[in-house]
């Protein structure tokens, strides 16, 4: 099966999330490479990037070096893990990548490659080339798919809109994968007060007679769980009288912003 990773409380989400196994058959001459089209972990977990060169008919041919590689953020190929028959392993990240089977003086058919510590950034199409002593090469080509709830985080933006308003508004900021399905928010005392208008990911806060000092909770949610962020907002209040030009004056009046706690919760563990 193509899922290597662990998504505990997640039983019901996994015919969604686990693909059929269906390998990538690459063939370069006589070489020819058995990996899955896609591999799937979650947040923090380890996955096995299976790659396995299927038996040579010669029985002089070897395997003389073992690549995996994958695309850099600028589209260059980037060395993830290398294995000669001779040197042995090349890796540069060896505290989190190695190799399943592969040793000095073995066969090398089992190529797999086993990644810990799954980061969002980890996501990428990852080949595994096979190269053999009469200078053939196989490669098959495996996306590694890095699946977790979602981080969020809070961002407030003060400027005078269109109308010479002054306009205070804070963005819920959310990563995740799958995408978010929902943004929902709140105060730590409840309901948002009437100044306070939710716009899917935005909230617009509209001045007030009354000062604001209000903690703002985002929470935003998807298939595998849900993350939140906080924000206390300090905001002194707005005369009614107060003309047009005032309130550009009023710009000068600080907005103290106070970053709470960012808490993550996993789908199972919610309450």
């Amino acid at each position: 099966m193509a899922w290597t990773g662990t998504l505990p409380g997640l039983t019901l989400l996994l015919p969604l999330l686990l693909p059929p196994w269906t390998p990538t058959r690459a063939r370069a001459g006589k070489v020819v490479v058995l990996a899955p089209t896609e591999v799937h972990g979650s947040l923090g977990s380890t996955v096995t990037l299976p790659c396995h060169l299927q038996r040579l008919e010669s029985k002089t041919s070897r395997v003389t070096q073992i690549r995996w590689k994958r695309l850099d953020p600028l589209g260059d190929p980037s060395i993830v893990a290398e294995f000669h028959w001779e040197r042995g392993p090349r890796i540069p990240e060896p505290d989190r990548v190695k190799f399943n089977s592969t040793q000095l003086g073995a066969d090398l058919l089992d190529a797999s490659l086993t990644i810990r510590e799954l980061s969002p950034g980890d996501e990428d199409n990852y080949t595994c080339e096979i190269h053999i002593s009469t200078s053939e090469m196989g490669s098959a080509r495996t996306w590694l798919r890095v699946f977790y709830a979602p981080q969020v985080s809070i961002a407030l933006y003060d400027d005078i809109g269109p109308q010479g308003h002054r306009e205070i508004s804070l963005t819920c900021d959310a990563r995740s994968n799958p995408e978010p399905k929902s943004y929902n928010w709140s105060t730590t005392t409840g309901p948002l007060p009437p100044s306070a208008v939710p716009q899917g990911s935005r909230l617009l806060i509209q001045p007030t007679e009354e000062s604001i000092n209000t903690t703002f909770i985002c929470r935003v949610s998807n298939e595998l769980g849900m993350g939140q962020a906080a924000m206390r907002v300090q905001l002194p209040g707005t005369p009614q009288e107060q003309s047009h030009s005032g309130l550009a004056r009023q710009m000068g009046l600080p907005v103290v912003v106070v970053v709470g706690i960012v808490l993550v919760d996993v789908l199972g563990a919610l309450v």
